[in-house]
């Protein structure tokens, strides 16, 4: 009996939702090509996430799901999955629940910032220590006059850079 030349690839199960084939090697070059059309299926799948973490904190899957579903539930969220380093992925059912979400504002979650970021096919999937993270200040019965860029500046100037 010969030994097959073939690598062993198990087809994935149907949870999945595709099946892999296989394609002859160039075993000379001992190299892979891989063209844009070969990833442009799954480029659009995931045209519509957003990848988000707490920054300081490690909140358990269920609990960001809750927090995800009550934050974005109304912009149809398709699923919800964390990887392992804690990276939250929230893939939205349109593109303008995805940008909505986004450009809603800045978010919180037990007082630390919810980093949202629109998924691109260069990203990585990592946690990234911010060096500037935007804050949202309340000035409740600031008079009109100060509404100035200036007036707002030096405002906000106290708080730090």
């Amino acid at each position: 009996m010969q030994a097959s030349t073939k690598p062993d690839a198990t087809p994935i199960g149907y949870s999945s939702g595709f099946n892999l084939e296989y394609i002859e090697p160039d075993v000379d070059s001992k190299l892979v090509e891989i063209e844009l059309e070969d990833i442009s299926s799954e480029s659009d799948h995931w045209r519509n996430l957003v990848v988000c973490y707490v920054m300081g904190t490690y909140p358990p899957f269920s609990v960001m799901k809750g927090y995800v579903q009550r934050l974005w539930t109304k912009y149809g969220i398709n699923k919800i999955s964390m990887l392992r380093n804690e990276i939250v992925l929230v893939r939205f059912d349109h593109e303008d629940g995805k940008n909505a979400a986004i450009e809603e504002g800045i978010y919180h979650f037990d007082n630390k910032p919810f980093i949202i970021k629109a998924w691109s096919p260069d990203m990585e999937f990592t946690r990234e220590e911010l060096q500037t993270v935007p804050i949202w200040i309340k000035f409740p019965g600031l008079d009109f006059k100060y509404w100035s860029p200036k007036g707002l500046s030096k405002l906000g100037s106290l708080v730090g850079k």
